[in-house]
């Protein structure tokens, strides 16, 4: 299996353990020291997490504004000349609301010692605002 190929199945394990809301697994596959940045997120939120425990009380608390988000792996490309890929993936989700979630992500993935050690999303703040707000 090529380096690209382990990276490619850490993040669609990733994806897969977000749907399923499984805080162990996610673990598994985050570094201690993991750095999510989110460069758009809304008001509010933090713009980065700097840990993986801090990490997982993001996810915990995002996790109760939905009655389920599936997270959906569309592709994944190598960043030449470093142990890391960016991938496209998506949300099929619903808010507690009723209201559907379309988020559409690229997220670029660093690794090191097969976890992720940085995580950078890029998503459309637009879809929360809609998705979120007072109708």
């Amino acid at each position: 299996m090529s380096p690209n190929h382990g990276r490619r199945a850490i993040v669609a394990a990733l994806m897969d353990a977000i749907s399923d809301r499984n805080y162990e697994v996610q673990c598994e596959l985050l570094a201690d020291d993991l750095v999510l940045e989110t460069p758009f997120a809304p008001p509010g939120a933090p713009e980065a997490v700097n840990s993986r425990a801090e990490y997982l009380d993001a996810m915990r608390g995002a996790d109760r504004a939905f009655n389920r988000k599936v997270m959906v792996l569309d592709g994944c490309d190598e960043l030449a000349g470093q142990d890391a890929l960016v991938a496209q993936y998506h949300a099929d989700a619903e808010t507690r609301a009723g209201r559907p979630f379309p988020q559409r992500y690229v997220g670029f993935f660093w690794f090191a010692d097969g976890k992720v050690t940085r995580w950078r999303e890029f998503y459309n703040p637009l879809v929360i605002q809609q998705a979120f707000s007072p109708q």
